[in-house]
């Protein structure tokens, strides 16, 4: 029964480190901030597994969120310049 479960532990990371590789396979080179960003990803998710698809995915995740905040100030801004008066979040 143990090792039927360490099988589809394992089975599981393989699945979500392949989903990881792909995203990143996905992403331009403008979704990084440096240089050699996405080389350096392609290189700890091959070397760290699941450790490094995780750290991936959080990383993806503060990315995305950095990108929302900037969109709402930017849209913020836009309606205070225009003189409206911005909407409180629901």
């Amino acid at each position: 029964m143990g090792t039927i479960v360490v099988i589809l532990l394992m089975i599981g990371a393989t699945i979500y480190w392949i989903l990881q590789i792909a995203c990143l396979m996905r992403m331009s080179d403008g979704d990084f901030c440096g240089r050699f960003d996405k080389p350096l990803w392609v290189a700890i998710l091959l070397f760290s597994f699941v450790f490094g698809a995780l750290a991936f995915s959080i990383w993806k995740s503060s990315v995305i969120a950095d990108e929302r905040v900037k969109a709402v100030t930017n849209r913020i801004g836009a309606m205070i310049q225009e003189g409206q008066k911005p909407d409180a979040p629901q």
